[in-house]
This record gives structure tokens, sequence and C-alpha cells, in this order.
């Protein structure tokens, strides 16, 4: 089983991005598989929209291209949205920007100087506001990343609907992020030197035909495999090269999730990850996103 740990720097992983081309139909998906999904978001100028579902301390930012003749923010996106839907990026969270900035630049780190944003209500007024450091999309082996510091929490930030992070599935926050690159290892301590994080475990998935090496952030993990032999992590690094694969969710009571899925007509596979019962949902049943449930 994974060791818990903390990151030296206070790392989280903040939001997980779930890149899709129809968030209707997204929302739709997700509110049977039991997430709460807050009110469509615009970004203004960036030719994107996105819709959330948030946890306590983590969320899932689920995001499409509504003006493809707009620059986008992250024009990878569209490239990426050509191939397949689901994760996308991620963004990991910290009470101190601007210190996570020097130090990681100190160490080599190609990132740019934290900016500030808001959120404003239709009337003007500041919901709320954040500071972000934007790393080159080229830094880190197996996906694209970002600092964020959240100025307001999380129940401060989203009101709408009320209690959003209440989920009917009973989802609690992320477990894991998985992303498949070429060695398991050299990347972790690639991700673990830059940011001084704690390698909490290594080993071999013999079904998945992979090695996997696990950081500790936290909140979670993030897990890098890299394939030993044939088989569908090596499927997916021939077809898409390095990038994420998957991710797992805490949920408070794995037989009611299991009761309300089933209810759904839902797909299950029932498997075990560090030791614990878990569901797994495929990526046909999840807009793209290979998600465990644990």
């Amino acid at each position: 089983m994974a060791k818990q740990a903390k990151s030296r720097l206070g790392l989280t992983i903040d939001h997980v991005l779930i890149a899709v081309r129809d968030l209707k139909d997204t929302a739709d998906v997700f509110n049977n598989l039991g997430f709460t999904v807050t009110p469509e978001g615009l970004h203004p100028g960036r030719g994107s929209r996105n819709r959330l579902v948030v946890f306590e301390n983590d969320y899932l930012e689920l995001i499409s291209i509504t003006d493809p003749t707009l620059p986008l923010f992250r024009p990878n996106m569209a490239v990426f949205l050509e191939s397949r839907q689901g994760v996308f990026i991620f963004s990991m969270g910290t009470s101190d920007v601007q210190k996570v900035f020097l130090e990681t630049k100190s160490r080599g780190l190609k990132i740019n100087e934290p900016i500030y944003g808001a959120r404003h209500s239709a009337g003007g007024d500041m919901e709320y506001s954040w500071h972000q450091s934007e790393i080159e999309p080229d830094e880190f082996p197996g996906s694209q990343t970002f600092f964020i510091q959240h100025d307001h929490s999380i129940k401060q930030r989203y009101k709408n609907p009320p209690n959003a992070w209440n989920h009917k599935n009973g989802s609690l926050g992320i477990y894991n992020l998985t992303l498949v690159v070429d060695d398991a290892m050299e990347s972790a301590r690639q991700w673990a030197s830059i940011l001084n994080l704690e390698i909490s475990y290594r080993g071999v998935l013999d079904l998945l035909s992979a090695k996997r090496v696990s950081l500790a952030f936290d909140n979670c993990t993030l897990d890098f495999l890299s394939p030993t032999g044939q088989g569908v992590i090596q499927d997916f690094l021939t077809e898409f090269g390095s990038g994420p694969y998957s991710m797992a969710i805490k949920v408070k009571d794995l037989k009611k999730v299991q009761e309300l899925l089933e209810s759904r007509d839902v797909p299950l596979t029932y498997i075990t990850l560090d030791g614990l019962s878990g569901i797994s949902i495929s990526a046909d049943n999840a807009q793209g996103v290979r998600l465990t449930l644990v």
C-alpha cells in the first residue's frame, strides 16, 4: 500500500482539468455517476467554458472549447481534443505561491512570476481571487501543470448549488492521479527533485504490465506508470505518448456507491487498489476518464 506522507512544500493536487467536447453531455454523465456538478462558467476572451465537481479540499474542472475563433488560454487543449477526451492537465495547490515560485525557480524550473486573478459577479463585485504561476508546458514528463494559491476556501468560492461538495455517490476528494511515462522512476525523480517531494511507493502492477512509482502530495498521490511489456500502458504510450492516464476518487461507502451505480445501469468492474476495495468505471462511461472510486 502506498505510504501516506506530506510534501515538504505543502503541495496538493488542487484540481484536475478534464477536457471534453460537450459540456452539457458531460454534466449529464457525471450527474448520472452520482456527482454534483456546478452551473456553467464562462472564461471571457478565452474561448472556453467550464463546470466543476468540487470536494472540500480539491476539485475537478470539466472544460470545453465553445468558441474556437478566440485565442485559447491553453491552445494545446484543442490538439488534445482532436484525439480524445479525458484528463488533460492538473494544477498544484499551495498556501504561498511566491515561496514555491522562488524555490522551484532556484532549482532550474522554467516558471513565470505569479499573477493575480479573480472572478467577478454579473454586477461587478469580486467573488473570489487567486494567484497563479504558470510552468513551461514541457518542463515535467507526463503532464503540463501550474501552481495556484486560492485566497478563499472552496466553501467560500462555490455556493451554487448549495453544498456542492455533497455528492450522491459520497465522493470526498482525489485519491490519486496517474501519468503514463517512458520511465516511471526517472520521471518521478525529476518531479521529486524540483518540487522537493518524497517517493512514497514503488512496485510493479502485473495486471497492467507496468512499473508504478508514487509521489506524496498532502491530499493524494501522483503516480507514474511505465510499461514493463506489452499491455494497455504500452498501447497508450504508443498511441498518445506520455500523458495523464487515470484518476481515483475517495468515497465514504463503496457499497452505497455500488448500489447507486447499478441502479443507473453503469457498468462496473471491481478491483483492489493499495489494498483497498474499489470500483472501476471505464473511460467509455466517464467522458474519457478512466475512473476508480475507493
